[in-house]
């Protein structure tokens, strides 16, 4: 029995390695006409975990993830250096499409995640 709790365990630890990183397509909400230039980092998933990569240093990113009818799973501030990944999680979710909303400077942009 211990033996196959174990090989369980590891089977299911394992089960993360075969999931596929996959990009978040973004789109800008339209809010008046802003000229200024934000830059928006990648943004990819790999089943619970998000992961933003940035090509400029962003102070102040604020993110949250929500359901389709808009209850808010997670969210948080963050601030990212040129070139260095951060990665978080979303939390135990069921397998289901969220909305992924971030805000940088005053610009909105917002995105699908389907988490299988």
């Amino acid at each position: 029995m211990k033996h196959l709790v174990i090989i369980l365990s590891a089977l299911l630890l394992c089960s993360n390695l075969w999931a596929e990183q996959k990009n978040v397509e973004l789109r800008k909400k339209a809010k008046g006409a802003n000229r200024s230039e934000t830059f928006c980092p990648t943004i990819t998933h790999d089943g619970i975990f998000l992961s933003f990569s940035p090509e400029e240093n962003i102070n102040e990113l604020y993110f949250e993830v929500k359901t389709v009818t808009g209850t808010i799973i997670t969210s948080e501030t963050i601030s990212l250096v040129a070139g260095q990944t951060y990665t978080t999680s979303i939390g135990e979710v069921e397998s289901d499409v969220y909305i992924l909303e971030v805000k940088i400077n005053g610009e909105i942009y917002c995105g699908y995640l389907e988490i299988y």
